[in-house]
């Protein structure tokens, strides 16, 4: 029998992409992302939306009918389109990322405040989510996170979100096994995805099987000053499994960069369960 869940989120994802255009259009249109002077961001979230669905098939097929604690998280929202998409089919939803960044694109600066633009967002669609402005590569604590929880009560308040995403990060930090050490205390589940690599640059057979992890230089990987880490799939694996997380399902899919020398060109994904809870959902 399929998952009355996924099927509800594909229709949700449909919607929303329907929607998108006039959406963004109002957003830039309003007096408070006209100050600000910044640009929505120009990569398509949603795009993970099929790798979620091969996370979630086989055996675990229904898991998004079982979870009970129906909160979710989305670590680096970006717009928060996919945040926005959970919320539709009934999750209290989180969206968190980092208010005003530039980056450099073609020589030219580009500022940014994802923050602002869920909240505008938001306030456009009539959506009631949590926005945080939050610089997970400072000191990443868990409490702000957990608090105002929206399925909790003052009798009995929620511990953890009971799904946690995170898309794209772990390339951009420079502790991502602080992240993912730290990401125990905030969710019982997590979908993480990162870049992969098979070959170092200096070596001609596969590091595909080795714990390897690659320090990249400066703007060596897609120009992007920020990216400072690729991984084998082993190496993340063990890193995960060393934080306290168990890999219950996994998807890879292109890259699309194909770059040289290090070849990373596959992203891996994980669905995690987390070994450290105390609670059961």
């Amino acid at each position: 029998m399929k998952s009355a869940m996924n099927e509800r989120l594909r229709d949700s994802v449909k919607k929303f992409k329907a929607e998108r255009s006039q959406l963004y259009e109002r957003v830039r249109q309003s007096e408070e992302f006209k100050k600000e002077k910044i640009s929505l961001y120009d990569f398509d979230i949603l795009c993970n939306v099929p790798v979620l669905f091969k996370l979630f098939s086989g055996k675990q097929e229904h898991f998004l009918d079982t979870i009970t604690n129906r909160t979710v998280i989305d670590i680096g929202c970006s717009n928060g389109d996919l945040g926005f998409t959970f919320s539709d089919i009934g999750f209290a939803v989180s969206l968190l990322d980092k208010s005003h960044i530039c980056s450099h694109e073609k020589n030219n600066a580009v500022r940014q405040n994802a923050p602002l633009v869920a909240k505008l967002i938001a306030k456009q669609r009539g959506t009631k989510v949590h926005v945080f402005d939050y610089n997970i590569d400072g000191s990443f604590a868990a409490a702000p996170l957990l608090e105002g929880l929206a399925q909790g009560t003052p009798e009995n308040p929620l511990q953890r979100y009971g799904l946690g995403l995170a898309f794209g990060l772990l390339y951009h930090l420079k502790n991502p096994y602080g992240f993912m050490e730290s990401l125990t205390k905030v969710c019982d589940y997590l979908v993480i995805g990162t870049w992969i690599f098979s070959h170092l640059p200096t070596r001609l057979r596969s590091s595909a099987n080795e714990q390897v992890v690659y320090l990249l230089k400066d703007c060596e990987y897609a120009a992007d000053p920020t990216n400072y880490w690729l991984f084998t799939r082993k190496s993340l694996a063990t890193l995960v499994e060393r934080c306290g997380w168990e890999i219950i399902s996994q998807t890879t899919s292109s890259n699309g960069f194909r770059s040289v020398p290090n070849k990373a060109d596959a992203r891996v994904f994980f669905l995690l369960k987390n070994t450290l809870a105390t609670s059961d959902y």
